[in-house]
């Protein structure tokens, strides 16, 4: 499961007053295949605004049954 993270400065200075709390949580809630439709083509659309590769931090995560913790 990925999970995306604004880069609150890139989005800032490209959004100004629109990266908002919505946007934000918009971000915070994108589903795994929009994620990884970014990762591949390093762009995606949000609240109709287009983000580019380096706006976002992703990360993966793992269901807890997959979590190796020995």
């Amino acid at each position: 499961m990925y999970q995306a993270e604004p880069e609150n400065r890139a989005m800032g200075q490209a959004f100004g007053k629109k990266f908002d709390k919505t946007f934000k949580k918009a971000i915070s809630e994108l589903p795994s295949d929009a994620i990884r439709s970014y990762l591949k083509d390093g762009k995606l659309t949000v609240n109709g605004n287009e983000i580019v590769s380096g706006m976002l931090t992703i990360s993966k995560h793992f269901k807890p049954e997959f979590n190796n913790s020995s």
